[in-house]
């Protein structure tokens, strides 16, 4: 057993990771097969697709990371300007009673902040604008996403250099 241990140890986190999702013992079993079948089918589809150069793959990996990154620094934004500051004898989530109508954050303190340090314009003043704009920018991207998957069916490739 000890053996077993310290060979475990010195297997990398790449190593562990393949030995932990090829293992029929967990629950997301999925084993080599699977694993090489869905790179194969990434390969062939960017081989006889080019979809990395599809416009609609790009707005839809722009959609899910930019919202990914909007919402980070949102989030960052938010609990850097709390308007009442808890103890540690509270959790965080004291500042917000449910239902209460006075705002928890200064969102003029917040996103003033923002707007200074990206552009002026790349801020928001109003605050169902912003959250509007946090939920609508990933569901769009997805939007394009289904929509690049869509015209490949129908091998409708629409690269853009596509005499390369």
């Amino acid at each position: 057993m000890t053996a077993i241990l310290e060979r475990r140890e010195s297997e990398s986190l790449w190593g562990r990771f393949c030995n932990w999702i090829t293992s029929t013992e967990n629950r997301l079993y999925i084993g080599w097969f699977g694993i090489s079948g869905t790179f194969n089918f990434m390969i062939v589809f960017q081989a006889e697709h080019n979809i990395l150069m599809h416009p609609f793959h790009m707005l839809g990996v722009a959609g899910v990371f930019g919202g990914s990154l909007f919402s980070a620094m949102h989030g960052s934004l938010v609990t850097s300007s709390l308007i009442r500051e808890t103890t540690e004898n509270e959790s965080a989530n004291e500042g917000y009673r449910f239902g209460q109508e006075e705002e928890t954050y200064n969102i003029v303190a917040a996103h003033g902040y923002f707007g200074r340090l990206i552009f002026q314009y790349a801020s928001f003043n109003n605050s169902r604008s912003l959250h509007f704009f946090l939920a609508a920018w990933p569901v769009v991207g997805i939007w394009f996403t289904a929509l690049g998957i869509s015209t490949m069916a129908f091998n409708l490739n629409g690269s853009i250099l596509t005499n390369l």
